[in-house]
């Protein structure tokens, strides 16, 4: 009778054991949805630099391989080659700021969006042109906007181009904000089970070296991250910090005479993308700044880094360098470049 009970449960557990080490070896070997990114992402935020105003910031002269690719940073601590802060002569300089869409994750240094919009502006003019990218991984909108007034402006830009992305609404444990903190703490109920919300310590040594798991738990988290966006755009302490950052933005813009351009990456397709692009759409309208939207089509498969990883690739980052591209040239055709 034991015997008869202990059979089948064995032959279970076998195939159980022999098809998790089967998914967890053709993971790791193969990758086919980009596991690989959750890895890499965690080491990528353990080498940044601790700001009291900025929460964190990149190290200058980092060298490392991230994904595959080659990341450097330069002396101001952001992607790509050296430049000077104060502005050629007859160098048009357009200042592109944004977190990791701007620095170009997953991205060589030759396909990031800075890069490819350079070498646009520079086939249509007659002048030098210069772009600058300021993009570190999760920066926020209040947060750019801190650092914009702070050392952003000595760039000397003629143009300030901002790539709003729905994780702008992250709150930073650091930095100023002029909205209580106490008021900032979100609080919302999540349909993810405990286990996965507040994990034990052996879980998550294990997901930070199984695919398997890592896998299971990326799935859970980009659920937790939808909640949370959700609550986010219901919470009118966010509003309010969003709208004394964007206050702040445009402020120091029109102070120095500098054109500010809205970019707004993220799929209208669902109801919450809809609200989150609304929010800011509105913050800005109240300036009467620009704000466009990226083509729909951005947001294909093809054009994304993997199934886990949502950056743009090279293809995305082209037709993104191009839609900027194109509302630069129409603002140099009615103001003509100096």
């Amino acid at each position: 009778m034991v015997r008869s009970v202990l059979k089948p449960l064995f032959y279970f557990l076998f195939v159980t054991a022999v098809t998790l080490l089967c998914s967890e070896a053709i993971l790791r070997l193969f990758d086919p949805i980009g596991i690989e990114y959750v890895f890499e992402a965690r080491r990528y935020f353990k080498i940044m630099q601790s700001d009291p105003v900025y929460a964190y910031k990149h190290r200058a002269g980092i060298d490392e391989k991230f994904q595959g690719v080659r990341v450097r940073t330069n002396s101001e601590g952001f992607r790509g080659a050296e430049f000077s802060v104060q502005k050629p002569p007859g160098t048009s300089r357009v200042l592109l700021l944004g977190d990791s869409v701007v620095f170009g994750w997953g991205a060589p240094e030759s396909s990031t969006l800075g890069v490819q919009l350079e070498e646009q502006l520079r086939a249509s003019s007659s002048s030098p042109v210069e772009v600058i990218s300021a993009g570190v991984g999760s920066w926020n909108t209040r947060t750019e906007a801190e650092w914009f007034r702070a050392r952003g402006v000595d760039y000397e830009p003629d143009l300030l181009a901002l790539v709003v992305v729905g994780n702008d609404l992250d709150l930073k444990s650091r930095g100023n904000t002029g909205v209580p903190r106490e008021d900032l703490q979100l609080e919302y109920s999540s349909s993810v089970p405990e286990f996965f919300r507040s994990p034990p310590k052996w879980y998550r040594e294990l997901s930070g070296s199984s695919y398997l798991v890592a896998a299971i738990q990326r799935f859970f988290t980009v659920r937790m991250m939808g909640e949370k966006l959700r609550a986010q755009l219901a919470s009118a302490p966010v509003k309010q910090e969003i709208n004394l950052a964007v206050d702040l933005l445009v402020t120091e813009c029109k102070k120095r005479q500098i054109p500010l351009y809205v970019f707004l990456f993220g799929s209208a397709a669902t109801e919450t993308s809809k609200a989150f692009q609304q929010l800011y759409l509105d913050a800005f309208s109240r300036h009467g700044v620009s704000v466009k939207r990226f083509p729909e089509e951005l947001y294909q498969s093809k054009h994304k880094n993997s199934a886990v990883d949502p950056h743009p690739n090279h293809s995305g980052l082209s037709i993104m360098s191009q839609v900027v591209a194109d509302k630069i040239r129409d603002r140099w055709k009615t103001e003509p470049q100096e």
